[in-house]
């Protein structure tokens, strides 16, 4: 990631207890009730639309012009009479690592409180820029429309691809995801995991500390890992790996692997690891997945696991135990493995790494032939990709879906219903080779 965009109260700044607390207390003088949790349910929101929200329940209507800007008003004299907030424990040793390593660090808030802005010089010197900043004042609609993140993500100038989102709130990461952003959520006020979770966060963390773990583990991929994926087959590529990456983060996310505890068990796989940190470990295993191929393609994900095992980088994070653990499930996770994985996490990358898209699985079936058998025509490319996705992808092909996941059971219908018309399967693989000759 080159670009980070963090929220401000309850990332930077613990101010949210007292953003809760001056928002009850003005809004139950105007007779519009609201309680604690749900001002932070509405985090992210801008004033006005917190206003009128609670109007519209009350009242059906929006808020007067004149009334919702008093509101605030009185809100804010009311925030800023309850002293300075602290920072968020942990957060300057995100930011610090961060600027450490050159990263762009934005500001993307809905607050127009003008006491935590004269704050940042104070608590964060020489992190943030007026021009790296976007607040309630810049954007029409606020979170969780994606428009501050899209405004933030336009003026950085980076690849959407190289932009990660730190929230706090619900609404946030809709926003960030809206925007379609990476969201990396910390849970630092009274919700819980599900909360952030259900609104698809990509990672939940507990705490600034886990937050910066990750952020370690992702910067040595990154620079070390990932580049191994360049000199790799198109199938196998570093669009391969990213998309595995987060296809794994999103079942570990949708099991509730944080919720797993030591023995448990999931879908029939063996748990070792639970708690947040399993997202950490089926991330990192994503990335380990297919290094093997710098070895040989036969052995490749035994190499792979070879390879984790002897990176010894990863012994600053990760227990010996679980650096085992990873390595198992990235050996377990080749498609023509005769024995079923031996944990969840190497079910996770297993079926992360099965892009059952109808289009892709065709196109990586003739790259890799254009790949190895340049001598062929391109009817015997097709023909060959088509007895290929018969042997693997048909009702009794030696693939399998271990988690069933909807999306991709859907998708694997799809495929063998194609895969049962030979006729229908050639002519859409003679579709895709023609589309790949442009």
């Amino acid at each position: 990631m080159q670009a980070y965009f963090f929220d401000m109260d309850g990332v930077l700044f613990d101010s949210m207890p007292s953003h809760a607390e001056a928002w009850v207390e003005v809004m139950h003088r105007h007779n519009l009730p609201i309680t604690y949790r749900e001002v932070f349910i509405n985090e992210g929101r801008t004033g006005r639309s917190v206003i009128d929200e609670c109007y519209r329940n009350a009242f059906g209507t929006e808020a007067p012009d004149g009334l919702w800007q008093q509101i605030y008003r009185e809100k804010g004299r009311l925030f800023e009479s309850k002293g300075e907030p602290a920072t968020i424990g942990g957060v300057h040793e995100v930011l610090r690592f961060l600027k450490s390593k050159g990263k762009q660090i934005w500001i993307v808030t809905g607050s127009a409180q003008q006491s935590l802005f004269s704050r940042l010089d104070t608590c964060f010197p020489g992190i943030f820029t007026r021009e790296r900043m976007i607040t309630a004042y810049d954007v029409e609609h606020g979170k969780p429309a994606p428009d501050p993140y899209l405004a933030a993500w336009k003026r950085s100038g980076i690849e959407k691809s190289h932009c990660a989102v730190i929230e706090n709130a619900p609404l946030g990461v809709r926003s960030a995801k809206a925007a379609g952003l990476f969201c990396m959520a910390v849970n630092t006020g009274i919700l819980t995991l599900d909360d952030l979770a259900r609104e698809h966060a990509d990672i939940v963390f507990n705490d600034m500390h886990e937050l910066l773990t990750f952020m370690q583990v992702a910067d040595h991929i990154e620079t070390h890992i990932l580049p191994l994926y360049q000199n790799f087959d198109s199938g196998h590529n570093l669009s391969h790996a990213r998309a595995v990456m987060n296809t794994s983060l999103q079942l570990a996310s949708a099991l509730r692997l944080y919720a797993a505890a030591d023995g448990d068990s999931i879908k029939g796989f063996c748990c070792p690891v639970g708690g947040t940190r399993a997202a950490l470990l089926a991330y990192t295993i994503a990335a380990y997945h297919d290094i093997g191929l710098s070895v040989d393609r036969e052995h490749h994900h035994l190499n792979s696991g070879k390879m984790l095992r002897a990176d010894r980088q990863l012994r600053h994070w990760f227990t010996d135990d679980e650096i085992e653990l990873m390595a198992c499930a990235a050996e377990d996770h080749r498609a023509s493995a005769k024995q079923p994985p031996r944990t969840i996490f190497g079910a996770i990358v297993a079926d992360a790494d099965r892009d059952l898209n109808v289009t892709t699985v065709i196109r990586r079936a003739l790259q890799y032939g254009i790949d190895r058998y340049p001598e062929l025509s391109d009817d015997e490319h097709c023909r060959r990709a088509a007895d290929h996705l018969q042997d693997k992808y048909s009702a009794s092909g030696y693939m399998h879906l271990w988690l069933n996941d909807p999306q991709q059971t859907l998708q694997q219908q799809q495929l063998q219903l194609l895969i049962s018309n030979p006729t229908e399967l050639l002519k859409t693989t003679q579709q895709v080779m023609t589309s790949l000759k442009h």
